[in-house]
């Protein structure tokens, strides 16, 4: 599997870009919202990456961060939801609102994306509900976005998966701690650790 891919932006389109990597044209399906993308035309860009094969065809799921591809890896993992759904949900949502919609199983904001109908945006809601607790170890409601921030960041210092997970799952934080301290604190468990 392809974790991210980085490249040249050669071209963009409306919900897709061609990343020139090696002397090949890769076409990635992105998130419309993604815009900010044209400013990079003829510049080197890293997109977190999702492969689907469906029907025999690839595609290749293009994201800015790793916790928009991790949701659209959650939001697929759901029976019924398609790439293309998912897509839907990132593209109209923020990350906290599809969080907080379902871990207080409240489906109407999911239910407000076009192609999103009530029984499919309850069975996100049931689906999810359980897994998001998942993702970094945290157990809070209110912190997942913090979490994904805080994961990013530990990823962009060269720490692995696993160091990360372990070192939050055996960390306490203390009430009202900043971003940068959240980051600290990580840094000397997971010095404990090796």
């Amino acid at each position: 599997m392809i974790a991210y891919i980085e490249g040249i932006i050669d071209e963009i389109f409306d919900d897709s870009i061609i990343l020139k990597v090696g002397g090949f044209g890769i076409s990635i399906n992105v998130l419309t919202k993604s815009g900010n993308l044209y400013n990079l035309i003829g510049k080197r860009a890293v997109l977190y990456t999702s492969l689907v094969v469906k029907d025999g065809y690839p595609t290749i799921y293009g994201f800015v961060n790793s916790s928009q591809k991790t949701m659209f890896t959650f939001l697929t993992s759901v029976s019924g939801i398609g790439p293309k759904n998912a897509m839907a949900i990132l593209d109209s949502l923020e990350i906290s609102q599809i969080v907080n919609s379902i871990t207080i199983g409240d489906s109407t904001m999911l239910n407000s994306v076009s192609g999103i109908g009530p029984k499919t945006a309850a069975r996100i809601v049931l689906e999810l509900k359980d897994k998001l607790d998942q993702f970094v170890g945290l157990h809070t409601e209110e912190t997942f976005s913090d979490d994904v921030d805080i994961f990013s960041a530990m990823q962009g210092l060269g720490y692995s998966d696993r160091e990360i997970r372990i070192a939050i799952r055996d960390t306490k934080f203390e009430d009202n701690l900043s971003f940068e301290d959240k980051i600290k604190t990580l840094l000397q468990k997971i010095a404990e650790l090796n």
